[in-house]
């Protein structure tokens, strides 16, 4: 069982070199485990903007995609400032999903940006649309 579970999480690994503009070669690693085995779907972190209002639609999205069965990592708690580009690196080599970024838009008109782990694309959507898009997609992985 361990050696099976070793070899599982060795090919997940993946590990690729891209270089930065100051050319410099880095190696970026991703856990691609897949949906339905990765342990959790989603991070919820937030961007800058009055602090306390995105912490609270944090709270209520997180509550949100819990309560429906979706496993959620409230990055929004960690009080480090960090760029987007690291957090989508941290969280790529923790092999979660997606990473929804409540900004301060997201007060202003309800506009989530959500990235996806497998292509990077980041899309947006409002945020009445996340809850259903991550049940879908989940869904839909368990039939491959």
């Amino acid at each position: 069982m361990d050696r099976g579970l070793l070899a599982y999480l060795y090919d997940a690994l993946q590990v690729t070199e891209s270089s930065s503009v100051k050319k410099k070669l880095n190696q970026k690693k991703v856990l691609k485990l897949h949906p339905c085995l990765a342990p959790i779907k989603v991070a919820l972190d937030m961007g800058r903007g009055p602090a306390q209002d995105l912490r609270q639609v944090c709270q209520g999205l997180f509550a949100e995609l819990v309560e429906n069965g979706i496993s959620v990592w409230p990055g929004y708690l960690e009080t480090m400032q960090t760029s987007a580009e690291q957090l989508c690196t941290k969280y790529d080599e923790m092999g979660i999903l997606f990473i929804l970024f409540i900004s301060e838009a997201t007060l202003e008109n309800g506009l989530i940006q959500l990235r996806n782990r497998d292509t990077t694309i980041r899309e947006v959507m409002h945020i009445s649309k996340a809850k259903n898009f991550l049940t879908k997609y989940i869904a839909a992985a368990k039939n491959l």
